[in-house]
């Protein structure tokens, strides 16, 4: 993704979750997101783009990082294999 953006002055932001075991009443707060952003980007416009990050990180926990961890964990149970819990 970077080397693209450096080909061609793009700019990408990578949000993820990985793969885990959760309550069913787990709130988005609770979620672990790896996030990836331009450090320049960051730097040079400062806590605007945060904030906009940061709505991008709960929007993205909320409506589509929760609900792929239910159905995940219901194929797992479906299928009998153990969803290892996050360290």
């Amino acid at each position: 993704i970077t080397a693209l953006d450096f080909i061609d002055g793009g700019i990408s932001i990578l949000l993820r979750v990985p793969g885990q075991a959760f309550a069913n009443n787990v709130g988005v707060e609770e979620l672990t997101v790896d996030v990836v952003v331009p450090p320049r980007e960051r730097s040079e416009t400062g806590k605007e783009f945060s904030k906009t990050v940061a709505i991008l990180i709960q929007t993205f926990g909320y409506n589509i990082a929760l609900p792929y961890l239910k159905r995940f964990q219901d194929r797992c149970a479906a299928e009998g294999v153990t969803v290892l819990p996050t360290p």
